[in-house]
């Protein structure tokens, strides 16, 4: 079975409700490239995640959108699998 994407989004998004927080697919409607997943932790905190398989890299429209969220202070990351988007929440938690 081929490994996407998706699924990690979706296992992630699973597992951040089960940990408190809310892993939202926002979209900016008319835009291309905002990143997958706004994730909303407790305290107010919030960091953004675009989901990429080993071997995809973020397209100049996810990279304007990065540059733009981490110039405002925002937290941006790009996970290539589930498992490191966990550790990425575990560690921010």
């Amino acid at each position: 079975m081929k490994h996407l994407e998706r699924n990690d989004e979706e296992d992630f998004a699973k597992y951040a409700l089960s940990r408190g927080c809310r892993a939202w697919k926002l979209i900016h409607e008319g835009r291309k490239g905002f990143l997958d997943r706004t994730v909303f932790m407790p305290g107010g905190r919030i960091f953004l995640a675009e989901f990429k398989i080993k071997g995809n890299e973020t397209s100049p429209h996810q990279d304007n959108y990065i540059k733009i969220l981490e110039k405002l202070g925002h937290k941006c990351y790009t996970p290539y699998s589930f498992n490191e988007a966990k550790e990425v929440l575990d560690s921010l938690l």
